[in-house]
C-alpha cells in the first residue's frame, strides 16, 4: 500500500473519530437535560405526577401569560419575516443595493445586544423621559399645545411588537437573501421577458420559488420570539405584561421558594409549541407543489426599479438608523450624563461611566472580558465543528451522515429558555456542579449556535463544489493536503462570515447568561440585566456602547483580513 494511500486512511479514520464524538458529545448535552426535565416534571419523587401541571394550569395569571406571548411573537414574527423578505429582495435581485452597506445589512443590528436595543428605544420613548416624547412635548408647546402626551408609548404591547420585529428581522433575512442568492434567475427572466411587470414577476414567480426559504425564516423567527427575553423583560416589566420566558425566570430567580417545578412545566410546553410548529412546517414544505431549481443559474440582470430605486434605499437606510442608529445614540446620550434626564446639560457631560463599568467596577470589567473570551472560544469551537460535521455530511451517505445532520440541527428547534432550564437543572447539580463556571455557559453557548455554525460551514462548502478536491485527489494528493490546501483556503470567507455572526451573538446573549450566570463567573447578559434592574442607566448605557464598539471593531477586522486575503490571493 502506498504512502499516500495509508495516509488518506489514516485521515479518514481521525475525521470519522471526530465527528463521532461531536455527534456523541452534542447528542448528550441536548438529549440529558431535556430528559432530565422530562422526569423531574412527570416524576418528581420517583412517582408519576401531574401537580406541577395542576399548578400551573389552576393559576389564573397563566392564560393571560400565554396570550400576551402569542400576541408579542405572533405579530412580531410575522412582520419580521414580511421585512426581512422585502429587504432581501432589494438588496438581491434589485439596483437599490448600495455595496458594502447592503452587504452588512443583516450584520448591522447584530452589533448592538438585542437588550441595548431595547434600552435604547426605553430611552427614547419612554412616556416621561424619552427623548423623543420629551421633543415632542416641546414641539406642541411651541405650536400652542398644551398638556400633549407621549407620541409613542414604548411601555405597551405596541412598542414590544415593535422593537421585538426590529431585533427579530435579521433572522429571516438570512435565510430568505441565501435563497435568493442561489436562485436560478431563467424564470424571473422568461417572465419579464413575457412582459409582466418587476412587482407581477416577484409575486407570481420569485416568492414561489422561495416559499421554503420563508418557511424556513419563519420557523426559524417564530423559535427565537419564543425564547426572546431581552425585549419583554425590559419593556414589559415596565408596561405590567408578562410572557413565558419573563415567568420562567422570575419563577427560579424571584420566587421564594424557586419554582422549578413549574419552571419546568412551561419550558416544556414551549418547547412542545415548537416541535408543533416544526412538524407543521415540514408538513406543508412536504405537500407544497413549489417550483425547484436543481442549480444555481448564471447571474441576473437586477430588477431595475427607477425612481423606486430610492425610496428602497430610503427603507434599507430607515432599517438601520431603527436597529443601530437612534438606539446606540440615545445609549451615548444618557452614558455621557450623571444620570439619566431628559433634558441635555453640555457642562455635565463625561465619560466618567466608561472609566467606571471598564476599570473601575470588578463584576462589570470581568463580565466584560468572560464575555469577549467566552464569544471568540465559542465562535471559534462552533466554527470548526461544523465545518468538520459538513465535509463528512458531504462525503459520506448513509446512517451515521444523517444522524449528525439531524443532531447537530436539533437545537434550532429547542428555544433558548428551554436550554437554559435544561441546564440549570442538570449540569449545576451533582454530579458535574458546574453552576456559575466558564465551562457550563461555553456548553450552552455551543449547543445554542451549533445549527447557525454549520448552517454558515454549509454555506461556505457549497461554493467550492467537488470538482477541485477531486482533481487534488486524482493528482495523488492525500485529503488532508486538499483540504488544507484547497478547501480550507476556498470556504475561509464563509467561515469567517459565520464567525463574526456568531461572535456577536454570543456576545450580546441574555436568555442563557440571565439564567446561569453568575458573580463566580459573571457574563454581559447577566450583567447588563442587573444594572438594568438596579436603576443604574447611565453605567447599563455606557456598558452597551463598549459592547456595540467591540463588536463593530471585530467585525471590521475581520472583514479587513479577508480582503487583505483575497488581494494577496489574486496578485
Amino acid at each position: 500500500m502506498s504512502a499516500a494511500a495509508t495516509s488518506g486512511r489514516s485521515w479518514q479514520v481521525i475525521f470519522t473519530v471526530a465527528v463521532f464524538l461531536v455527534v456523541a458529545v452534542t447528542t448528550f448535552i441536548i438529549v440529558y437535560p431535556l430528559g432530565a426535565m422530562v422526569a423531574r416534571v412527570f416524576f418528581p419523587d420517583g412517582h408519576f405526577t401531574l401537580d406541577a401541571f395542576g399548578a400551573v394550569f389552576s393559576d389564573a395569571a397563566t392564560a393571560e401569560i400565554f396570550w400576551n406571548t402569542a400576541i408579542l411573537v405572533g405579530f412580531s414574527t410575522t412582520a419580521a419575516v414580511a421585512i426581512g423578505t422585502l429587504l432581501a429582495w432589494l438588496n438581491e435581485r434589485t439596483d437599490a443595493s448600495f455595496g458594502l452597506m447592503s452587504e452588512l445589512l443583516p450584520l448591522i443590528p447584530l452589533l448592538v445586544p438585542l437588550i441595548a436595543t431595547a434600552i435604547g428605544w426605553v430611552f427614547l420613548l419612554a412616556p416621561t423621559g424619552g427623548f423623543i416624547n420629551v421633543f415632542w412635548r416641546w414641539l406642541a408647546s411651541g405650536m400652542g399645545v398644551q398638556g400633549a402626551g407621549p407620541l409613542f408609548n414604548i411601555y405597551s404591547m405596541k412598542g414590544m411588537i415593535f422593537v421585538a420585529t426590529l431585533c427579530l428581522v435579521p433572522y429571516g433575512y438570512l435565510i430568505v437573501a441565501a435563497a435568493l442568492r442561489n436562485l436560478d434567475p431563467v424564470l424571473e427572466e422568461a417572465s419579464r421577458i413575457s412582459g409582466a411587470s418587476p412587482a407581477r414577476t416577484l409575486v407570481r414567480v420569485t416568492l414561489p420559488l422561495v416559499l421554503p426559504a420563508i418557511g424556513a425564516a419563519f420557523l426559524l423567527t417564530l423559535i427565537a420570539g419564543v425564547a426572546l427575553f431581552s425585549v419583554p423583560v425590559v419593556i414589559g416589566s415596565g408596561a405590567r405584561i408578562d410572557v413565558v420566558s419573563v415567568r420562567i425566570f422570575r419563577l427560579i430567580y424571584s420566587s421564594y421558594p424557586p419554582r422549578m417545578d413549574v419552571a419546568l412545566v412551561l419550558s416544556l410546553m414551549l418547547m412542545a409549541f415548537v416541535q408543533v410548529a416544526v412538524l407543521l412546517q415540514a408538513s406543508l414544505v412536504g405537500r407544497g407543489k413549489h417550483a425547484r431549481i436543481g442549480g444555481r443559474g448564471q447571474k441576473q440582470a437586477l430588477v431595475e426599479l427607477g425612481r423606486g430605486r430610492w425610496i428602497a434605499r430610503l427603507l434599507m437606510w430607515l432599517f438601520i438608523v431603527s436597529t443601530t442608529v437612534l438606539p446606540v445614540s440615545s445609549l451615548f446620550l444618557v452614558s455621557l450624563q450623571p444620570y439619566w434626564l431628559p433634558s441635555i446639560n453640555f457642562h455635565t457631560l463625561g465619560f466618567q461611566h466608561f472609566r467606571t463599568v471598564l476599570f473601575e467596577n470588578s463584576l462589570t470589567s470581568r463580565a466584560f472580558v468572560n464575555s469577549l473570551l467566552l464569544s471568540s472560544v465559542g465562535a471559534t469551537i462552533a466554527i470548526f465543528v461544523g465545518a468538520i460535521v459538513t465535509l463528512f455530511i458531504e462525503r459520506h451517505a448513509g446512517v451515521v451522515a444523517r444522524i449528525a445532520d439531524a443532531v447537530t440541527a436539533l437545537p434550532a428547534a429547542i428555544p433558548h429558555t428551554v436550554i437554559g432550564v435544561g441546564f440549570l437543572l442538570t449540569f449545576a447539580a451533582a454530579p458535574f456542579r458546574l453552576q456559575g463556571t466558564f465551562l457550563m455557559l461555553l456548553m450552552a453557548y455551543l449547543v445554542m449556535y451549533l445549527p447557525q455554525a454549520v448552517r454558515s460551514t454549509n454555506a461556505a462548502a457549497a461554493q467550492i463544489g467537488r470538482d477541485l478536491g477531486e482533481a487534488s485527489q486524482v493528482c495523488g494528493a492525500t485529503p488532508a493536503k486538499t483540504f488544507f490546501r484547497i478547501s480550507f483556503p476556498l470556504m475561509l470567507p464563509g467561515l469567517m462570515a459565520g464567525w463574526i455572526v456568531l461572535f456577536s451573538l454570543i456576545m450580546g446573549e441574555l436568555t442563557v447568561s440571565a439564567l446561569l450566570g453568575s458573580t463566580r463567573t459573571p457574563v454581559l447578559g447577566q450583567v447588563m440585566l442587573d444594572l438594568w434592574d438596579g436603576g443604574t442607566f447611565p453605567q447599563i448605557a455606557a456598558l452597551a456602547v463598549a459592547v456595540t464598539v467591540v463588536n463593530t471593531l471585530v467585525v471590521a477586522g475581520v472583514l479587513s483580513l479577508n480582503r487583505r486575503r483575497q488581494a494577496r490571493s489574486e496578485a
